[in-house]
């Protein structure tokens, strides 16, 4: 090959690169329905969204620049300039088994100042969950890009589209619009009036009030609003108790169109309790676009035991310091002895 052929394929071979460089860049800088401005004006990003039964892998970001040159660099030259290695590797996986669990991935400047978020999900009928909770983890950052990976196990399944609502505490970040990845023809279910009664031998708990909206649980007095929020009064009935001495401990919630989720219910303290019965409320208020919801409530026991309730240990001894004691087989030998 002569010098001037050589030099016409050098010539060749660059504009063949910069004309792949000047469309990579075309590429990245056109709008992507995925992308959208911020409330203070910084690009978000919709990486990835999942609607599965089983464990779903997140690897951000997924197909980067970064991660294509690493994998073509060898693997030495690749691990020290981080290229190839995800900024973050996020395993979700559904509560319950067999059941689906919607998630989503997201990423935006980290020099914007973002510590915690969570999603409201909102339908084209104005149906809305807010799972009031933030997380604060999970965050990573690569090249000032930080990634995040969140969960909605609750979501109104029975409209056509779902908008995706970025927050951190009470500042919107940004919406997304996604198709329904539920949607199908859900059966309706027929709400049963209150007062409803259930029983578990001598214990007797009776529904006797449920409420669902912003202003369902107590004031918060750091922000001075009610978070959204869901409330159930119950009537205890125990034979065998003369005072309020059950508490719930949990709560499972689900409805006709597959949502099914676990909450740990907190016990309001303000106001005058009536004998017998008690007042208690978790995040997230129900929306009224569903007919029916089923509430299956754990209780737990706090007082007025019977003597043979009772366990009794004697002769605990008292570890010395910085000794490690195992009570359990302590407490196995006493009880061999006695």
């Amino acid at each position: 090959m002569t010098g001037n052929r050589f030099k016409r394929v050098v010539v060749v071979a660059l504009t063949a690169l910069a004309a792949a460089w000047i469309t990579w860049l075309i590429i990245k800088a056109r709008p992507s329905p995925n992308v959208v401005l911020s409330s203070k004006g910084f690009p978000v990003t919709l990486e990835r969204y999942e609607f599965h039964t089983t464990k779903v892998r997140y690897e951000l970001p997924s197909n980067s620049l970064s991660r294509r040159l690493g994998r073509l660099l060898p693997e030495r030259i690749g691990q020290g300039l981080n290229l190839g290695i995800p900024a973050l590797v996020d395993v979700v996986e559904p509560e319950f088994p067999g059941e689906h669990l919607l998630s989503t991935a997201f990423s935006w400047d980290s020099r914007n100042e973002i510590v915690s978020v969570r999603i409201v999900v909102t339908d084209d009928e104005g149906n809305e969950f807010d799972p009031v909770a933030n997380d604060a983890g999970g965050f990573q950052g690569q090249f000032h890009t930080q990634y995040w990976v969140g969960e909605i196990p609750v979501f109104p399944r029975r409209a056509r589209e779902l908008r995706l609502k970025l927050m951190s505490h009470t500042n919107f970040i940004a919406e997304f619009r996604i198709a329904n990845p539920a949607l199908a023809l859900h059966p309706t279910w027929t709400a049963k009036p209150l007062p409803i009664t259930a029983k578990d031998g001598d214990f007797e708990a009776t529904l006797v009030d449920f409420r669902s909206g912003n202003a369902a649980g107590p004031l918060v007095p750091q922000t001075g609003r009610y978070y959204p929020t869901t409330k159930c009064v119950f009537r205890i009935g125990d034979v065998r108790s003369s005072t309020n001495v059950w508490q719930p401990i949990g709560f499972e919630i689900s409805d006709a169109t597959g949502n099914h989720w676990q909450v740990s219910p907190r016990i309001e303290t303000e106001g005058v309790k009536a004998l017998h019965s008690i007042s208690t409320w978790f995040n997230g208020a129900l929306w009224a676009g569903e007919s029916a919801w089923k509430v299956r409530a754990e209780f737990k026991r706090i007082g007025e035991f019977s003597a043979e309730e009772l366990l009794h240990i004697r002769e605990i001894r008292i570890p010395l310091a910085a000794e490690f004691y195992q009570p359990k087989e302590a407490m196995h030998n006493n009880m061999n002895n006695s």
